[in-house]
């Protein structure tokens, strides 16, 4: 089965059209700028939240109640 068959095999066992599918394609080769900044977002949330991780390390855990 060559890449084109095996492709569309998945897209319809998924209920997925092949113009949505290619457009999500492109637009995930191709990034707008939203989508840009975006991710610059996410990468600075995700410091952040290490970086707490990080500054609570030293606080100890509570025994659970009960």
């Amino acid at each position: 089965m060559n890449n084109l068959a095996g492709e569309a095999l998945l897209l319809n066992v998924l209920n997925i059209g092949a113009s949505p599918y290619h457009a999500w394609v492109k637009q995930a080769e191709q990034p707008c700028d939203r989508d840009l900044v975006d991710l610059g977002l996410i990468s600075n949330i995700h410091e952040m939240v290490a970086q707490v991780q990080v500054d609570l390390a030293w606080v100890p855990t509570l025994p659970a109640c009960g």
